[in-house]
């Protein structure tokens, strides 16, 4: 044990040293809170620690270090240690906006494009970042995007098998050879026969890069996501998603001054429809509570109106008929 750690110091310190001597080299840490404790035993008996050889380092500002590492990381381990949260300056580097997103998925679409042999359009990308963000919440753009378009793009390439460039052009050698060698001995029908089969698989190779490109649709995202999270999105077709997603305006559109109570029912609506019910409950139960007049009934007509096509959709039970008045 401690002829490795007695190597490990010295490693680290000559990385150090040799670093302070270019000058011109920046240290990145990805998860820079593992260099509490790295490399120390915590035994107390005087082992150094990666995050303890750098520190005096930092402190006389010999070297550069960049460091990653999540918020909640950050505070439960570098922020406790104060000897080393103090010779580091705090950045928060915030999840970028949708529409930021969406111009990150438009500058490395060519990338993704090119590996999986398939056309990302526009909407595609804008499917990518909108259903992202409304059915992957636990996650952060703009991975969670990036991730739901390399599926996408994945699944179609699965789908569409393209063909194998490198063995067909080794086939093609091949068949060279064979046809010198059928020329060399003057068997003129096996070197024709080479040649028509070379011609062929030039075409296979020239049809490869033009006509095999598989096209992306929103749809095709709409299942990545229901294989990531078993949301039936697909199923529910774009028109439904946009009619859901501005269901809560529509109502308050109509019923003025409740939007709380508009935002609660749209939002159970949604939830119920974007697959989250368990199958055999109702979508929900609503007791509006209020003074006689401000629109408990009208929201419910509304609801119906919006849902069905018209109000007469909703069995009304006016109960002050049955109330007992002796």
């Amino acid at each position: 044990g401690t002829q490795y750690r007695g190597s490990f110091e010295e490693n680290i310190q000559n990385l150090v040293n040799e670093v302070k001597e270019a000058g011109n080299i920046i240290l990145f840490f990805d998860e820079i809170h593992q260099i509490l404790g790295a490399g120390s035993t915590g035994d107390g008996q005087g082992s150094k620690g990666l995050a303890d050889i750098l520190k005096p380092a930092l402190s006389r500002g010999e070297i550069t270090v960049i460091g990653a590492t999540t918020q909640d990381e950050y505070r439960n381990t570098i922020l406790k240690n104060a000897a080393l949260a103090r010779r580091f300056n705090e950045v928060k580097v915030n999840a970028p906006s949708p529409e930021d997103t969406f111009k990150i998925l438009q500058g490395i679409r060519d990338l993704y494009e090119k590996h999986h042999n398939v056309i990302l359009p526009d909407e595609v990308l804008k499917a990518a970042v909108d259903f992202s963000v409304q059915y992957i919440p636990q996650r952060s753009l703009p991975d969670k995007a990036i991730d739901l378009l390399d599926m996408t793009a994945a699944h179609l390439a699965a789908q569409h098998p393209v063909t194998d460039v490198n063995a067909v052009e080794r086939e093609i050698e091949e068949e060279k050879a064979k046809q010198e060698a059928a020329v060399a001995k003057e068997d003129y029908e096996a070197a024709l026969n080479s040649k028509i089969r070379i011609e062929k698989l030039e075409k296979e190779i020239a049809n490869h890069a033009k006509d095999r490109k598989v096209t992306a649709t929103v749809n095709d995202v709409a299942e990545s996501v229901e294989r990531m999270t078993g949301i039936p999105v697909s199923q529910m077709g774009a028109s439904d998603i946009e009619r859901l997603k501005d269901m809560g305006n529509r109502l308050q559109a109509k019923v003025i001054g409740q939007d709380k109570a508009v935002e609660a029912v749209a939002r159970s609506i949604r939830r119920n429809r974007a697959g989250f019910d368990e199958g055999n409950r109702p979508i929900g139960s609503f007791l509006f509570v209020g003074p006689t007049g401000v629109g408990k009934t009208e929201l419910a007509k509304q609801l119906a109106l919006d849902l069905f096509g018209t109000k007469d959709a909703i069995i009304r039970l006016d109960m002050s008929e049955y109330s007992d008045r002796t």
